[in-house]
């Protein structure tokens, strides 16, 4: 099975969305921050990360470039979630390793239809 690291500061929408990707046939793990979703990582790359660009200490662009410097770092999918389309915040986040944005709030609709954009679900 897939897996899927969602990382959110809010515990709502890590579980909303956690139950929206399992809905996609993934595994899902979660992390409130990006400490500890690096330590995730580090552990255990994930084949996707849906990752809040607002995230606060470290930050995602933080994130995005540990990850991809990692052992394995090339592997996951990352899908920036954002709250609003603001080009330079998702072309900072394409240069630091996203591979695609999310529009928050997100359904399982426009979730599907993401993750299939970017060859992750049908």
């Amino acid at each position: 099975m897939r897996s899927c690291l969602v990382v959110d500061d809010s515990p709502l929408v890590r579980k909303v969305a956690g139950f929206l990707v399992e809905e996609l046939d993934f595994a899902v793990a979660e992390a409130g921050n990006a400490l500890d979703a690096l330590d995730y990582c580090r552990g255990s790359m994930p084949d996707v990360i849906l990752l809040d660009a607002d995230l606060p200490e470290n930050g995602a662009i933080s994130f995005m470039t540990e990850v991809r410097r990692a052992p394995h770092g090339a592997k996951p999918v990352i899908v920036i979630c954002v709250v609003e389309k603001n080009m330079q915040q998702i072309t900072e986040a394409g240069a630091a390793g996203a591979n695609t944005y999310l529009l928050k709030p997100f359904d399982a609709r426009s979730l599907r239809a993401k993750f299939a954009k970017v060859g992750l679900a049908a």
